[in-house]
């Protein structure tokens, strides 16, 4: 196999361990954010996951979005905003605001949603439940979000990072396995060579032993 030049082999391990520490820092980031509840932001955005196709084609079921934090004074017919709904048990919900309902009462400061691939509108929301507003899909990292959190994109990822440490540290590696074959083969010769030690032995024993006899004999 090739050798690696001595800097290039530091630069692919460096570029190994950030790799490493970045899909290990991003699966745990997604599970806990995605497991409690939470949100994060920076610089008044954050990234949220959809779980449902509610509303769908705009937004794909389990998917990431890009959320902005916005005043729910600001809000207006058409946008597409993250609240508290108290349908959810107090849980992030995003769907589209529409026109107030004329078939019932809502108050001056209150709007209405409705998921665009829903028949109904939800229930009237206060705009203080307002979170925040949807400013686009985020498809590559829906795409690894949905990948790296099951089993068979957490193996792949696992068999990855074991391939590319192998062909980094092959040289280490291939020297280990010769260290340790080299110790079981001199291991493996010694006992040889004392069998044939013990055997050579035993069978000076029985010349003398036969030659003994003879002498008696005579």
């Amino acid at each position: 196999m090739m050798k690696i030049p001595p800097k290039i082999h530091k630069i692919l391990t460096a570029v190994t361990y950030v790799i490493v520490a970045a899909l290990i820092l991003f699966v745990s980031v997604i599970l806990f954010f995605r497991i409690s509840g939470r949100t994060f932001w920076m610089f008044d955005r954050t990234l949220m996951w959809v779980k449902t196709g509610s509303m769908e084609p705009t937004i794909p079921a389990r998917s990431y979005i890009l959320v902005k934090k916005i005043d729910g004074n600001d809000v207006k017919v058409g946008d597409i905003i993250t609240f508290k709904s108290e349908n959810l048990g107090g849980e992030l919900n995003t769907h589209r605001v529409v026109e107030p309902d004329p078939n019932r009462l809502i108050g001056a400061n209150e709007i209405v949603t409705k998921g665009d691939n829903n028949y109904e509108k939800d229930a009237p929301i206060n705009r203080s439940s307002v979170v925040g507003i949807h400013q686009r899909n985020l498809p590559v990292l829906s795409f690894f979000g949905r990948f790296f959190t099951t089993p068979v994109g957490i193996t792949v990822t696992i068999l990855i990072v074991l391939a590319v440490m192998i062909f980094l540290y092959f040289e280490d590696i291939a020297a280990l396995v010769n260290t340790v074959t080299g110790k079981k083969n001199e291991k493996r010769k010694q006992e040889k060579f004392d069998e044939l030690v013990k055997a050579e032995v035993e069978r000076l024993k029985a010349q003398n032993r036969d030659t003994d006899v003879d002498g008696k004999n005579d």
